[in-house]
């Protein structure tokens, strides 16, 4: 089991929590994800997340999964994708949280992350 950055830096080390729960899927997968050490209230914190102090609690929110046994899911549609995914996390994984998929309603989805101020949601970021 292998944690990689965008630029293949082997991050494994750095978050036991994650890995841990990568260990207990119980085949080979690919997973696309964005690694956030949440709040109190289970926002993202990135300046946590930034200060290295707490890679232990740090979490990989699993947004899409790319290849899973060696059969490559990348030209697949999104919808599909989610779906394999979604089973592949099926029971629940303290480390490796499922993101779930809106395909409408966008403004309504940016309106909620403006309010929560997330990362993303305002022009500045």
């Amino acid at each position: 089991m292998k944690l990689y950055t965008r630029n293949r830096t082997d991050w494994t080390k750095h978050y036991p929590r994650i890995v841990e729960e990568a260990a207990r899927i119980k085949c080979n997968a690919i997973i696309d994800a964005e690694v956030v050490c949440l709040d109190e209230k289970g926002v993202p914190n990135f300046d946590t997340l930034h200060s290295r102090i707490a890679d232990h609690l740090a979490v990989a929110c699993a947004f899409d999964l790319l290849t899973i046994n060696g059969d490559d899911f990348r030209c697949q549609p999104l919808r599909e994708r989610k779906l394999a995914l979604g089973k592949l996390l099926l029971r629940s994984l303290d480390g490796i949280q499922y993101v779930d998929h809106a395909e409408a309603h966008g403004d309504r989805v940016y309106e909620l992350s403006a309010s929560l101020d997330l990362k993303g949601s305002s022009a500045s970021d």
